[in-house]
């Protein structure tokens, strides 16, 4: 295995190879594995593109003194792995073809709000936009159009989005 066409001989090459963000965390995760005396450990970086994740799986073999005298490691990519489970979160909190808060992320932070609000005895505003009759504008002009209409329409309100300005999609229309 190569980090960034690099063998990693030694401690400092492979680090060389892991992405700044990651180098400080993986160091002091690999010094405390070692000073725990931990046999076993799994540790994630990215590489220095910053595109690609690493998942290195660690065999530590400690002397009779308990010194470190070997390190076996295990590298995998895991880039694909990890673009799949961003993707899962951002529709966990996301509407798919608008991008906007969907329903249960938008009520969360309504509550949070509210809350918020109420305990700095301030006030906040909400509107409710609902589209009357839009299943006629899909039957009519068909769905690709409709979900043209609703990514137009949202994109709009995008633009008055700020810190304290939230949009959600709640229906699918």
């Amino acid at each position: 295995f190569t980090i960034d066409g690099k063998k990693p001989v030694d401690n400092q090459n492979m680090l060389e190879g892991i992405s700044d963000f990651d180098v400080f965390n993986f160091s002091r995760l690999r010094e405390k594995t070692i000073m725990d005396k931990v046999e076993f450990s799994t540790m994630e970086f990215r590489l220095s593109d910053n595109a690609t994740w690493i998942e290195a799986n660690y065999r530590f073999i400690y002397d009779e003194s308990g010194k470190l005298s070997e390190e076996v490691a295990f590298f995998k990519d895991i880039t694909l792995l990890k673009r799949q489970k961003e993707e899962l979160a951002y529709k966990e909190y996301y509407d798919d073809m608008t991008g906007l808060m969907n329903r249960r992320f938008f009520t969360e932070e309504l509550e949070r709000d509210i809350k918020r609000a109420e305990s700095e005895d301030a006030t906040i505003a909400i509107l409710y936009v609902d589209l009357d009759d839009f299943k006629d504008v899909n039957d009519i002009l068909g769905f690709k159009m409709a979900d043209e209409f609703i990514l137009k329409f949202s994109m709009l309100l995008k633009r008055f989005q700020d810190a304290n300005i939230k949009i959600g999609r709640f229906d699918s229309d």
